[in-house]
């Protein structure tokens, strides 16, 4: 950002809006700065949702109401997925976290396309569609980018994983705290080298884990939005990356080193959450992951 004063102020007006604090007026007021700006902060906020990650399409064992399991798996992204039983059927999860096979079958493909478009342009509309920042279209055109570690009030990332850790992942040649099937392999920064023939070597600053002051139902439940008049998968998402970003700058982050060509944005920001997404397969209360 051009100034942190400018930073916190634009985080301040975002976080009233998104908390719904403010009155009508004052929301019209502000409504198209805060998309300009959260839309762009980093590349997980609710107006990237273009670039949802998609369910993890593997079988996961989930519990019914009566105690006895099912084999089901998820398709989809976050703006339409469902989860099916084996035999083609709709598995619904319910508010305990159980599941309920229904007598829905699978939607073909062309309904699949169909309800997922729909859900897109219901969610995004022209003005959302900016794309995140393109980093490293020219070398090293983007060094720098920040990565927080975030624990909620009521989920905390394993006492092994420490910004040590994070950091020996990130930015070593090789990656020897978090072996994969007992091997080592190349960190992240590793990476986009080798990707680029060395024209791309970013540099993770690792901040965290920060403790964040709400509970994961609070950023990740569904539910229909005052401010935005419409269902949201991740209800108070934008409130997850303002309460990160706020909490890695009390921790020393200053983000106005990570705007290398002085453009007034961010470059790019990672935040890395305590628990499993609900692409992954964690409840409909969880965060779906962006990237």
């Amino acid at each position: 950002m051009r100034a942190l004063a400018y930073v916190k102020k634009k985080l301040y007006l975002c976080s009233r809006f998104v908390s719904n604090r403010l009155s009508n007026a004052e929301n019209n007021k502000i409504y198209k700065d805060m998309k300009r700006i959260v839309s762009s902060l980093i590349v997980i906020l609710v107006s990237a949702m273009l670039y949802a990650v998609p369910a993890y399409n593997g079988w996961q064992s989930k519990v019914q109401p009566d105690g006895t399991s099912i084999e089901v798996r998820q398709t989809g992204d976050e703006f339409y997925h469902f989860w099916e039983t084996r035999d083609g059927r709709i598995a619904l999860e319910q508010e305990d976290g159980t599941f309920v096979v229904s007598d829905e079958v699978r939607p073909d493909a062309a309904t699949f396309k169909s309800r997922r478009s729909a859900a897109i342009e219901s969610h995004t509309g022209a003005n959302l569609r900016r794309s995140p920042k393109a980093v490293g279209t020219q070398p090293n055109l983007a060094p720098r980018g920040v990565v927080i570690l975030v624990n909620f009030s009521d989920s905390q990332m394993k006492s092994a994983h420490t910004q040590s850790v994070f950091n020996n992942m990130c930015n070593a040649e090789v990656c020897t705290t978090n072996k994969y099937n007992n091997k080592d392999y190349p960190s992240a920064s590793q990476y986009f080298v080798d990707q680029s023939n060395g024209a791309y070597q970013p540099l993770f600053d690792v901040f965290g884990p920060v403790n964040l002051p709400n509970d994961v139902k609070y950023y990740g439940e569904e539910g229909y939005h005052a401010i935005t008049q419409r269902t949201e998968n991740d209800l108070y998402l934008a409130d997850f990356v303002i309460d990160a970003v706020l909490a890695a700058e009390e921790e020393g982050c200053d983000f106005s080193q990570y705007d290398s060509d002085n453009d007034g944005w961010v470059d790019f920001v990672y935040i890395i959450y305590a628990g499993k997404g609900q692409a992954y397969g964690g409840s409909k209360e969880t965060i779906w992951p962006h990237n």
